[in-house]
């Protein structure tokens, strides 16, 4: 934990993360004793209690000093506490297993100095001790937090509190109410040329395989125009000739250059724990990685008794809709519901976010309904699962968005040669 005093305002734009400011009524300072005020009241009713009953003046004498100081702290602690104002800063972006930065900025809006000042939270383990907050002085508190898992996290209230002279009675007051933050899952490493190349080498489980040489229609077609090379395009797309010209690699420019659109299904059947958190640090990575680069088309779906789709072009709104959607996910354990009534045309199509909860058709017919209207012609479709036990689902992907659908399974990481899991964090 870092404290820094700072003599003006403190630094950093407004615009850095989620912030909750002091609170908009003054807080009333609470007193309570600690282990040591209860033991100094004893002492003090022992003492006072022999010295009186036997008639001992010294003792009785002794008690009543230790009293008196007690009386003292009580009265003098948390002197300008009440007058202390803060305001928390975070990290706009928090990732399961980073470390992510906390900044409490602390003002006295008070002439006199406070001594001994203990700044917490209540929900986290961070703590800042000011040994004096000058008058009118500002202090910049700064800690890291570790989420051990996506999803909502919870910062409590913000409490600063003083036992300050001796801590027999201490005093406390509340500074910010509590914020709740999303973390994101954390991505791994994707070499996005070998990601192209396992997507055209077929289905890695070695079950399905595609017609050697068949050429995409688009390959075969007149291209309309030449650009600069970019890291994944295909050497085949390259114009030599022009390239040769200009001195730098030119490529070919299509209409729809094949296989940069991309459709992504993730299963979310199976047992909550590591695996499943590798599933979804996949699907997490291969869009982070996708929308590195703008203007492709990417579909990112979740399967299971809720169905959820985010698209659009490639980039970082994109890319910031989908973590959060995948920061969210938890297992399914029982299979997807079969019952017999409402046609799946009754159902609405596309968009994206929440799109219904599958009660009537069984979820995967009716996620490949939905995702028909939504898939680009040109793109490549994956699903992302814990096991390989998904032939049904695949089997109605395949038949209702035209296109071979290759399955990446996250049981089996070592398999995936184009994915580098993120490090553990220690």
């Amino acid at each position: 934990m870092v404290i820094t005093k700072s003599t003006g305002v403190a630094s950093g734009p407004e615009s850095e993360g989620p912030s909750i400011g002091a609170l908009t009524h003054p807080a009333r300072p609470r007193w309570h004793l600690p282990r040591e005020g209860w033991g100094w009241l004893a002492i003090v009713g022992f003492l006072l209690s022999v010295g009186i009953i036997r008639n001992i003046n010294l003792l009785a004498l002794f008690g009543s000093i230790l009293l008196a100081f007690f009386v003292v702290q009580a009265l003098a602690v948390g002197r300008g506490l009440s007058r202390l104002q803060a305001r928390r800063w975070t990290d706009e972006v928090f990732r399961q297993g980073v470390p992510c930065r906390v900044e409490v900025r602390l003002s006295n809006k008070s002439s006199r100095a406070v001594r001994g000042v203990l700044v917490e939270e209540s929900d986290q383990p961070l703590h800042w001790y000011i040994d004096r907050v000058e008058a009118h002085g500002r202090y910049v508190c700064r800690g890291e937090v570790v989420p051990a898992k996506r999803g909502w996290l919870e910062f409590g209230s913000l409490i600063a509190e003083s036992g300050h002279p001796f801590g027999l009675v201490r005093c406390r007051v509340w500074l910010c109410e509590g914020l709740r933050v999303l973390v994101l899952p954390r991505p791994g490493r994707l070499s996005r040329e070998q990601f192209r190349r396992h997507l055209r080498g077929g289905d890695p489980r070695g079950e399905r395989s595609r017609q050697a040489g068949a050429r995409h229609e688009l390959a075969r077609a007149d291209f309309h125009g030449l650009r600069s090379y970019r890291a994944g395009d295909s050497l085949r797309w390259i114009h030599w000739r022009t390239s040769a010209r200009r001195g730098k690699l030119m490529v070919k420019e299509f209409e729809d250059v094949p296989g940069e659109d991309l459709v992504v299904v993730f299963d979310p059947i199976g047992e909550a724990g590591p695996v499943f958190e590798q599933a979804v640090s996949l699907v997490a990575t291969i869009a982070h990685e996708w929308c590195q680069r703008r203007g492709d088309r990417l579909l990112v779906a979740v399967a299971g008794s809720v169905s959820c789709i985010e698209e659009g072009l490639t980039g970082p709104e994109l890319n910031r809709r989908v973590q959060e959607m995948l920061a969210l996910i938890v297992p399914e354990t029982a299979s997807y519901p079969y019952p017999e009534e409402a046609p799946v045309s009754s159902w609405p199509l596309g968009g994206s976010g929440v799109v219904g909860q599958a009660t009537r058709p069984p979820a995967d017919l009716l996620l490949g309904e939905r995702l028909r209207p939504l898939v680009p012609r040109t793109a490549s479709a994956i699903l992302v699962a814990t096991g390989d036990k998904n032939g049904a689902l695949i089997t109605s992907l395949e038949d209702q968005l035209a296109r071979t659908v290759t399955l990446l399974d996250a049981s089996d990481l070592d398999k995936l040669t184009f994915y580098a899991a993120p490090e553990k964090s220690t």
